[in-house]
């Protein structure tokens, strides 16, 4: 039966227009099987690497599995060998001006600073949601000092400051925390990599963490949050070098502020993506987290990267290494949906 319904939806081009009640109906049935399935997975305990993944009851199963089907509403995608299929909702021509500048209105998205003006050619919100930016639109000091950074994002910045080493009630031992966002703290080994080491072990990442300060370094950390509104591409804040990858399934809440004040644990529990590698200084991190309408990441030098995929909000951890360093430039564009790599792209978060 499920095999019926994925039909219904399966493309035999790159965009095919369906009858939207098919749409509704098959996205419907499908997600019912995902939230039984969501259920009788909720207490599995999934071993990786010799580390424990826990998964308990989420406070919000109920409301998450309706923002799940409101993700696929969205946009909906699946990979067949090198080539992408989409499934998504076309905005007709007419309709689309009139809804690109009310959701600027409600969002205050900047609109003359778009490289692309002609609202027409924005065919869906996810197309709208990662808009260019004009050339030029963004001033880039001491691009190539190597000793500095810029930011990612254009976004708030929730919290930024010095990653300390204190004590883990939950762990009973000494390990590094993020303090994320005020009154929310996660372990920095759980918050890269999704996972925490046995309670008598030391993980190869905490081990890490212990040898950059041992040295004398700082460990420093920055939040930033990415509103409605704001432009959704991200870039290397400075010239670095990525040795590895980890892409953790997770729930797709919101992050918006005055929400993750109320849920402590939604940037741990999201789905993220972390790249981690080196830059003049030595040891550096980008994590990219998911959230509401924002579940899909790409990197546009890792084709193997395959993030917001139904049914697998408990999957194990997916790892990469790459065999050669992908090295960036300060200001390097990471979030280009569906285009290869270019001298000044890199990836992309967008709306599913």
């Amino acid at each position: 039966m499920i095999k019926s319904l994925l039909n219904m939806i399966k493309m035999t081009s790159s965009h095919t227009h369906l009858d939207s009640t098919q749409v509704w109906v098959a996205i419907f049935i499908l997600n019912v099987f995902t939230l039984i399935w969501v259920i009788a997975s909720l207490k599995r305990s999934v071993r990786y690497s010799q580390i424990n993944f826990e998964v308990s009851i989420h406070p919000n199963i109920i409301v998450l599995f309706f923002a799940k089907c409101i993700e696929s509403l969205w946009y909906r995608h699946q990979y067949e060998s090198s080539s992408m299929h989409e499934v998504f909702i076309f905005f007709p021509n007419l309709f689309r001006a009139p809804i690109y500048k009310l959701y600027s209105r409600q969002f205050g998205v900047n609109m003359s600073e778009m490289k692309e003006k002609n609202l027409t050619r924005y065919r869906s919100l996810r197309n709208f949601f990662t808009r260019k930016l004009e050339d030029g639109a963004r001033k880039i000091h001491d691009k190539l000092v190597l000793t500095s950074m810029c930011s990612p994002v254009d976004g708030t910045v929730l919290s930024s400051g010095q990653i300390t080493y204190e004590y883990n009630r939950v762990s009973n031992k000494y390990e590094h925390f993020v303090h994320a966002v005020k009154g929310n703290s996660y372990p920095l080994s759980e918050f890269v990599l999704g996972a925490l080491a046995p309670e008598n072990e030391t993980s190869q990442f905490e081990k890490l963490a212990q040898a950059v300060t041992q040295r004398g370094n700082k460990l420093m950390h920055l939040v930033v949050y990415l509103a409605p509104g704001d432009y959704h591409r991200f870039h290397a804040p400075t010239a670095f070098k990525s040795f590895y990858r980890r892409h953790i399934a997770g729930w797709l809440e919101s992050v918006k502020p005055t929400y993750i004040m109320k849920n402590k644990h939604v940037l741990k529990d999201n789905e993220r993506v972390s790249l981690l590698g080196s830059w003049y200084h030595g040891f550096f991190s980008m994590i990219f987290v998911g959230a509401l309408n924002v579940g899909s990441i790409v990197l546009n030098f890792d084709n193997e990267l395959e993030t917001n995929q139904n049914g697998k909000i408990f999957a194990e951890p997916k790892d990469k290494a790459y065999v050669e360093d992908i090295t960036v430039e300060k200001s390097f564009e990471a979030a280009v949906p569906n285009q290869s790599l270019s001298s000044n792209e890199c990836g992309a978060l967008y709306d599913k």
